[in-house]
């Protein structure tokens, strides 16, 4: 039982970090750091919204920050592939 669940924990660890490195050498450091902020800002968002966690005004406006500069990082990302080379 024990044992088992241990392989199968570190099993799953050593998959995503090999998701995680796929990730940067498709897109960039950069990215893969805004990705997982966002995945970090949909946590909050779901603890707020399935179990009724409270933020704070200063919650609020980092996600809101956040939300923001992902959108102008996506923004700029998606000008640079699109301007001729």
């Amino acid at each position: 039982g024990f044992w088992l669940f241990q392989a199968a924990v570190a099993s799953a660890g050593f998959l995503l970090n090999i998701a995680a490195m796929l990730h940067v050498q498709h897109t960039s450091p950069l990215t893969h750091m805004v990705a997982g902020s966002l995945k970090g800002a949909a946590t909050s968002l779901l603890g707020v919204a399935l179990l009724g966690d409270a933020m704070s005004p200063a919650s609020h406006a980092g996600l809101a920050v956040l939300l923001a500069s992902a959108l102008a990082y996506s923004a700029l990302r998606r000008a640079e592939a699109a301007a001729p080379a």
